[in-house]
């Protein structure tokens, strides 16, 4: 959910203008705020977070309507003792880019309580470091299997693009160099592997050749993956969900392109996932 946020949030402030052509803003302004209050409400001490409501299996075994549901719903923590640096994190990344997004609706209050938040967020995933599933009993169906690394490079780099302050930008930096970043080669964009992403978030409040390196050397993967014969992108994790891939892959390639990465080449490419998606000339989606 803090993915999704995140990602909504970014293609919010950086493409307005799509959604305001397509009469969808004032819906993806109350989305963002949806998800940004439970976060907030969620917060609920300074090293304390609620990361999951309802027992998984159960939930799982359920198929019927959510208001038709009576089972127990318990209520799940990250805390200082049973640390989720990649939740809280995530978090983190979430909320700072809600704040940015508010921040250009002239919500300036809304705006900064989300990036207090984040602060605090990302300090308790930097302070107390975990993986989240082994506090939460979420690794059965949501399992952090690229570990908390990502999240806390990625949470890092929105905070310091929602302050602009070099002291942000440096501990970015810093814990990019730690968490071996250089040396990460994601295959995929997905609510657990960030690297993709961080890559292109630390260009963007850079501008330093070391990341654009990473950013074009994946823009070339993408561009080169394998293509189903009506032009679907497919790699091996594409048996889990085809078109979350694409579309992730297709929401990279906007955000790359309008930095200058390969942009006609990323637009292109972009379009025709998205195309695929909609059924637009390539049977069904």
């Amino acid at each position: 959910m803090a993915n999704t946020i995140a990602i909504l949030a970014w293609g919010g402030f950086n493409f307005q203008g799509g959604y305001e052509a397509a009469g969808q803003k004032e819906w993806l302004s109350k989305c963002i705020k949806w998800g940004s209050d439970y976060f907030i409400g969620c917060h609920t001490a300074e090293y304390e977070l609620i990361g999951q409501i309802g027992d998984g299996y159960d939930d799982h075994a359920y198929w019927g309507r959510p208001e038709d549901m009576t089972m127990a719903r318990p209520a799940f923590k990250i805390t200082s003792s049973a640390p989720g640096s990649d939740l809280a994190g995530e978090t983190a990344a979430a909320l700072a880019a809600s704040a940015i997004y508010f921040r250009n609706q002239l919500d300036y209050a809304y705006a900064e309580n989300c990036l207090n938040h984040a602060k605090q967020l990302l300090d308790f995933a930097d302070k107390y470091r975990g993986k989240y599933t082994d506090a939460i009993p979420a690794g059965g169906f949501y399992e952090s299997w690229s570990g908390y690394n990502d999240e806390l490079v990625w949470g890092a780099a929105w905070v310091a693009k929602a302050t602009g302050d070099q002291a942000d930008i440096d501990r970015a930096e810093s814990l990019y160099t730690e968490m071996d970043a250089g040396n990460a080669n994601p295959s995929e964009i997905s609510w657990d592997d960030k690297w993709a992403m961080t890559f292109l978030m630390m260009y963007d409040i850079t501008g330093k050749d070391i990341y654009k390196a990473k950013v074009d050397a994946f823009m070339n993967y993408i561009l080169s993956a394998p293509r189903t014969p009506k032009g679907l992108v497919w790699i091996p994790s594409s048996e889990w969900g085809s078109l979350r891939y694409a579309g992730n892959f297709a929401m990279w390639a906007m955000q790359a392109g309008r930095l200058g990465i390969m942009s006609q080449e990323a637009f292109d490419f972009a379009e025709s996932q998205m195309n695929y998606i909609l059924g637009d000339g390539a049977g069904h989606s």
